[in-house]
């Protein structure tokens, strides 16, 4: 018996009406995966063997193909309170080319290593920085229009304030709390003086180093688009990954992303070990 389509029926019978819904953008407009196909849904099971009838705890994420055997993801959802506690690989399930976050739609993946950033230390006092996590696949996903690699940042992109960005995710959100499509929203890079003086913590020099932050008048990303991508339209490229942001995500504050440059170096050290 092929356990893991037995382990799919099982999550996906308990998932009919018992998921922990999350918001997601809020602000922006629907689009198509061919739009985004470096876009995955990436949903991790909270609940330790979970049996029918059983509430399940769930979290939803975004991510991108970093290669086809490799997921680039935060930190933070891969943690189960104390940041050192990392989720098993057997509790991931990668959703390659949906439009949707339904784990029915699209191609069904498998995790087989969770990589988190070795100086990720959480938020309160560590303010997330470091939020970054890379998964690694049992098998290779197939590329296509609807699957396709990230252009991640290079060294140089540095995203200056007001930089045109846009962030994509899925689900559920304000704006439509019955639709579960996959979704966009643009922004616009603001300063990290401004980002602390409204949401983030830290010191000025520190989010510089380990972030960006972006805002526009009532848009945002929203707490299940955690581990998706911010890209800076101007050169299509990779240059953050979803972090933190109010509670609230209707509360008009800034949003806070990964900056990828800063978590290069980790990132290309996953690739070249992943490969050897």
């Amino acid at each position: 018996m092929n356990w893991q389509i037995v382990s799919v029926w099982l999550l996906l019978t308990l998932l009919h009406s018992h998921v922990n819904s999350q918001q997601r953008i809020y602000g922006g407009h629907k689009i198509d995966i061919t739009e985004a196909p470096y876009m995955v849904g990436v949903t991790v099971i909270r609940t330790p063997d979970p049996q029918p009838g059983q509430k399940v705890e769930v979290y939803n994420c975004g991510g991108t193909i970093l290669r086809k055997n490799l997921i680039l993801t935060a930190a933070h959802c891969n943690t189960n309170g104390s940041y050192d506690n990392i989720y098993p690989a057997g509790n991931y399930y990668i959703t390659v080319g949906a439009n949707t976050n339904e784990l029915s739609d699209g191609v069904l993946h498998y995790v087989k290593k969770v990589n988190v950033h070795p100086e990720y230390k959480g938020g309160h006092e560590h303010h997330f920085f470091h939020d970054v996590a890379v998964l690694e696949l049992t098998e290779e996903i197939e590329l296509n229009d609807k699957a396709q690699l990230t252009e991640l940042a290079e060294s140089g992109d540095k995203a200056p304030v007001g930089t045109p960005v846009v962030v994509k995710g899925w689900g559920v959100n304000p704006d439509h709390n019955n639709d579960n499509h996959l979704y966009a929203v643009e922004l616009d890079v603001i300063s990290a003086k401004e980002c602390i003086e409204k949401v983030a913590g830290g010191k000025v020099e520190d989010v510089e180093k380990h972030q960006i932050c972006a805002f526009a008048p009532g848009k945002s990303h929203c707490e299940g688009d955690s581990g998706g991508p911010l890209i800076d339209t101007k050169i299509n490229r990779q240059v953050g990954i979803v972090s933190y942001g109010a509670v609230d995500c209707t509360l008009g504050k800034p949003d806070i992303y990964t900056r990828v440059t800063d978590v290069l170096d980790f990132i290309n050290g996953i690739i070249e070990e992943a490969s050897g």
